[in-house]
């Protein structure tokens, strides 16, 4: 018994002595492996690639050093200060830190840490993950959720003018996990990026602060019903979505560098580092196209999307699908039309009755068909009662309680038609915001001249596929070449926003009234420069589905002998050939101290592509004016 004991234990300790040589050899094997990592990536020279450089939001070192637009000295491995990283020091400390086994918590791990960097790493050099140190990362794991991720997509929120940061739209993301069937997804992630701003920031204040660097920001998640929240149903923005046609590997790249951004502080500015800048560089990171121009000082939300559709046109294998999501205003206003006209009729003697403190019944129905006005009506209510003031809160909150009882009563399923918004057209398929201008014009005051504008974003009333009738631009100038060779401003604009709605909402309760507001300084008959503030109120119809007609009442200052007054104005819009023509006519009176005048103009725009189109304008507005131009728009 002894003797069998003491040769158990022998050879038990030559099994633990093999047992250790094989484990050393191993980790000896892990070790040169790691080492021929680092060698092939210096081969490869991969620390001096656009790749890397983005990964770490550097621009082009200088002197071996450069400046990473990561604020937070965490981000990185081997540099304590963003100004002043090297991108092959910081390469060959990843490295470093890959193969270091792990201890403690391993979520704190740079495998756990950097899953981008690991990743692309392997990719580029060929080497198999097991040279490096098995690490579990159950943080990054429950995060990026790679066996639910289906696809990645890329959301443009169109433009809101209650936050001048919003004006120009606003781009997110959002990771479709596949648990929800909704087109809407709303248990997805949601990815953005914004400034964080403290409550109750003056507006004066909060717009030098974004205009001058004076905010951190950072990427967030949080579950996408909490964006739908704010956009759709808040602000009544419609958001497109575009999801990605992403392979496996750029997938989790473009999921494993977010989770190392999340909470990465940067310097926000409103008109370029912003949130379309930010996610811009994520694709340029995933599909190395360029996204970013060099040298432009401003970068907006439908930039991205007009170069993400040109790549799509030419290379193809970005764009999976684009659907719109529309804001609840939009959805209650389709529903609504869906309707025959008997039963929105019905719907119209709820609203009017309920707000009189009676309810009517709809007894004389067929069950069917009260599904379908109880649904409309809830669809209704739920609009209401996002921006309803206080005072009528309670009133509207009774009324969709009392139709929630009746529902309770009738057949299971919602009324759910298949909605359309025909007057809607995808974004990146639109003429771009940027618009030059060159052509000559002749005018009763002047000699013949040559006439210059520019505008970094340019949407007028006769801009092809604005179906909307929304004209913004900002920061329009003209200039002029007199036969003299003078070159002079003519024309500058500051901000000039209309919003003609001419289609009357379903809902009798509510006025369609469109309005307008301009900024903008031009030359007189006397070739001085006089600036006009304008603001008006009016009314829309669309008489045809190609014609609208439109009044304004406006009321203006101006730097002139009268600086305030008041006009009439009527227009019309003329639209033919599937959009490929556009007209625009208006007459406006104004009445002075002494006399009257009356200005009009007509105008038209013939698109030869979205880039190129041919403009042609006559006006008699303080002399008579005639321009053929040639419009370049990006």
């Amino acid at each position: 018994m002894t003797f069998a004991r003491t040769s158990f234990i022998k050879e038990n300790a030559q099994l633990k002595r093999w047992a250790f040589f094989l484990l050393y050899g191993l980790s000896t094997l892990g070790t040169a492996e790691a080492a021929g990592l680092l060698e092939k990536s210096q081969q490869m020279r991969l620390a001096e690639s656009e790749a890397w450089k983005r990964l770490l939001h550097i621009e082009d070192p200088v002197g071996g050093l450069a400046e990473s637009s990561v604020v937070d000295s965490e981000f990185f491995l081997s540099a304590t200060d963003h100004k002043r990283v090297n991108p092959a020091k910081e390469l060959r400390a990843t490295i470093e830190a890959f193969n270091t086994p792990p201890m403690g918590n391993t979520n704190d791990h740079a495998q756990c840490k950097y899953p981008a960097r690991k990743h692309w790493l392997l990719h580029q050099t060929g080497v198999p993950e097991e040279v490096l140190p098995a690490v579990v990362c159950p943080n990054l794991d429950a995060w990026a959720k790679l066996d639910k991720l289906q696809s990645a997509s890329l959301m443009m929120v169109t433009g809101y003018f209650g936050n001048p940061a919003s004006s120009f739209g606003h781009l997110m993301l959002k990771l479709n996990n596949g648990d929800t069937p909704d087109v809407k997804s709303l248990l997805d992630d949601g990815i953005n990026y914004g400034a964080a701003v403290p409550d109750n920031e003056p507006m004066l204040v909060y717009i030098l602060r974004g205009l001058f660097g004076g905010y951190r920001a950072a990427f967030s998640n949080k579950p996408f019903y909490n964006t739908d929240q704010v956009y759709t149903r808040t602000e009544f923005r419609d958001m497109w979505e575009y999801e990605l046609d992403f392979s496996d590997y750029q997938l989790k790249l473009f999921v494993y560098h977010l989770w190392e951004l999340v909470e990465a502080g940067f310097v926000y500015y409103f008109l370029d580092k912003n949130c379309a800048y930010r996610l811009a560089e994520l694709l340029e990171l995933v599909t190395g196209y360029r996204f970013t121009p060099r040298a432009q000082p401003w970068y907006i939300p439908i930039t991205t999307f007009k170069r993400l559709n040109e790549l799509q046109q030419r290379h193809g294998g970005l764009i999976r699908s684009v659907k719109l999501q529309p804001s609840l205003q939009r959805e209650a206003y389709a529903l609504a039309s869906s309707l025959p006209k008997r039963l929105l009729a019905r719907v119209n003697d709820y609203i009017k009755y309920a707000n009189s403190g009676t309810l009517p019944e709809f007894y004389d129905l067929s069950r069917s068909e009260q599904v379908e006005v109880v649904d409309t009506l809830l669809k209704y209510y739920n609009y209401k009662l996002v921006a309803a003031e206080e005072s009528r809160g309670q009133a509207l909150t009774d009324a969709k309680t009392e139709l929630l009882k009746r529902r309770f009563k009738l057949p299971d399923g919602q009324y759910q038609p298949l909605l359309s918004y025909p007057r809607l057209y995808d974004p990146s398929k639109l003429s771009g915001p940027n618009r030059f201008q060159v052509g000559a014009a002749r005018s009763r005051s002047a000699d013949d001249l040559i006439t210059m504008r520019y505008a970094p974003y340019h949407q007028d009333l006769l801009m092809r596929g604005n179906s909307e009738n929304l004209a913004f631009t900002a920061v329009d100038i003209g200039v002029s070449l007199s036969k003299d060779s003078r070159l002079r401003l003519d024309h500058l604009t500051l901000a000039d926003i209309t919003k003609i709605r001419a289609e009357p909402a379903p809902y009798r309760d509510e006025a369609r009234s469109s309005w307008r507001v301009s900024i903008e300084s031009a030359r007189n008959r006397d070739d001085d420069m006089v600036t006009t503030a304008e603001v008006g109120i009016g009314l829309a119809s669309q008489l045809a589905p190609n014609v609208v007609i439109y009044g304004f009442a406006d009321g203006y200052v101006q730097s002139e002998q009268e600086p305030v007054g008041a006009a009439i104005s009527l227009g019309g819009l003329y639209t033919f050939f599937d959009d490929a023509l556009k007209l625009q006519t208006e007459w406006q009176y104004r009445p002075h101290s002494n006399y009257a005048s009356i200005r009009w103009s007509a105008k038209m725009r013939y698109s030869f592509s979205s880039k190129h189109e041919l403009r042609a304008e006559a006006e008699n507005v303080d002399g008579s004016m005639y321009r053929l131009a040639w419009n370049y728009r990006w």
